[in-house]
């Protein structure tokens, strides 16, 4: 199946002239133009990850304002504005778009939550409610071996939500088709390899 998708890799060989985040923005718009003339070859999108591309998003802003010695709150304004315009080009695609991401441990009013590694106030909340489907892969030591489950139901400190109904502690050994297979979408490819 690895012959089966094309990889591309975009990141930052030089901080100072980043090029990861404009080429993923030009390819996302490519891939978005094929799709409407009924050209691009694959039926997902998947993007790893969202925590590096807004890294790179700040530094891309900085460059183009000539370098400031620091991040300034315009600055951090035109990052979010840019994040938000790719969650939209991702959220309009007409394929099973999977988005990445680290996560942080915030505190807000006393209260430990696990939320989506980027910056701003808002926006991994924003970010989170561009998707149907937002899952928190959890990693359990069960009988001496570790075994990694897709949460899909929110906890006190993760926010996780299904359109779906899919069910909660899903096992990753079940491959990705199969699990998009419970929410009604025909994924057609042959691997059922864990994702």
């Amino acid at each position: 199946a690895r012959h089966e998708v094309d990889i591309l890799q975009y990141f930052d060989e030089d901080p100072k002239l980043p090029t990861a985040f404009e080429k993923t923005k030009q390819y996302v718009i490519k891939v978005k133009n094929l799709c409407r003339q009924d050209k691009f070859p694959f039926k997902a999108l998947a993007i790893d990850s969202l925590s590096a591309l807004a890294t790179s998003a700040i530094r891309t802003i900085l460059k183009n304002s000539g370098g400031p010695a620091k991040v300034e709150i315009q600055h951090w304004g035109l990052a979010i504005n840019e994040i938000n315009n790719l969650m939209t080009l991702f959220r309009s695609l007409p394929l099973v778009t999977i988005l990445t991401a680290h996560t942080q441990v915030v505190t807000v009013s006393g209260i430990d939550r696990v939320q989506v590694a980027c910056f701003g106030k808002n926006l991994p909340n924003q970010i989170c409610g561009s998707f149907d489907e937002v899952w928190f892969l959890e990693a359990k030591r069960l009988t001496g071996k570790t075994v990694y489950q897709i949460r899909t139901q929110p906890t006190g400190v993760q926010v996780c939500r299904t359109r779906g109904q899919l069910d909660n502690n899903l096992p990753t050994s079940l491959g990705l088709p199969k699990i998009l297979e419970k929410i009604g979408y025909q994924f057609n490819c042959v691997s059922t390899q864990p994702v």
